[in-house]
């Protein structure tokens, strides 16, 4: 992975599902399209769904990312698996 990259995903969930998403990078472009769509596509799904959420499902669903750049979706799925952590992002 690239130093000095960063990316948090913030997660609003009720009963079990997302209802909001959000997240903050430090990244380059490829970094912020994998951060925005896994928000959108986090929105209105249950956590234990996304916990399965992998980085090859993310860079299809990018069109496909240049092998320099691979590590964004890896970055992306990391943060998220990370706000749907049991106790985190509830409430």
């Amino acid at each position: 992975m690239a130093a000095n990259r960063y990316m948090r995903i913030q997660v609003q969930v009720e009963g079990g599902v997302v209802v909001d998403a959000s997240f903050a990078t430090t990244g380059c472009a490829p970094c912020i399209a994998a951060g925005s769509l896994l928000c959108e596509h986090a929105i209105g799904r249950p956590v234990r769904e996304l916990l399965n959420v992998t980085a090859e499902w993310l860079e299809d669903a990018l069109g496909g990312l240049p092998p320099a750049r691979q590590y964004c979706a890896a970055l992306a799925i990391e943060a998220l698996q990370g706000a749907c952590q049991p106790g985190k992002g509830e409430g």
